[in-house]
């Protein structure tokens, strides 16, 4: 029972994006973190920052992701930091080379100042199980 009620409270507090993740260093990884108009660093994931935007406004931003591997690689799922922030895979299973996108939509609804939420895309990769993407701004009141 104990350890039920301590697994919700870390699932829990992951999901609010009350708890950090951190990608471990990866040696040969068959997927690559490509920049599409975002800085890259292999440590910390791929990141994108929108600027100053208006409170309430929606921003999106799509995420190249490419196999770099020699087998298919399937992407399981994605998990968004936080309820402002939402993404989606325009394509689950890529074969060697093949590339996909990761659509981001950051909602600054309710948000004041400066603003970091992370996606996590979770693949069958076994080197590269999870990888981070990283959006920012910087909120102004209307």
């Amino acid at each position: 029972m104990k350890t039920l009620i301590i697994s919700g409270l870390l699932v829990s507090s992951f999901l609010c994006g009350c708890a950090a993740r951190k990608s471990a260093a990866v040696k040969n990884p068959a997927v690559s973190f490509v920049p599409a108009g975002g800085q890259e660093n292999r440590n910390e994931g791929v990141s994108y920052d929108f600027g100053s935007i208006r409170e309430g406004d929606i921003r999106e931003h799509a995420f190249l992701i490419q196999n770099e591997g020699k087998r298919k690689l399937t992407i399981t799922g994605t998990v968004a930091s936080c309820g402002c922030a939402s993404a989606s895979l325009r394509k689950n299973t890529l074969a060697p080379g093949e590339e996909t996108f990761l659509d981001v939509k950051f909602d600054s609804k309710g948000y004041s100042g400066a603003v970091t939420q992370f996606v996590y895309v979770n693949t069958d990769d076994v080197d590269n199980q999870a990888l981070k993407f990283i959006i920012k701004a910087v909120v102004v009141p209307r």
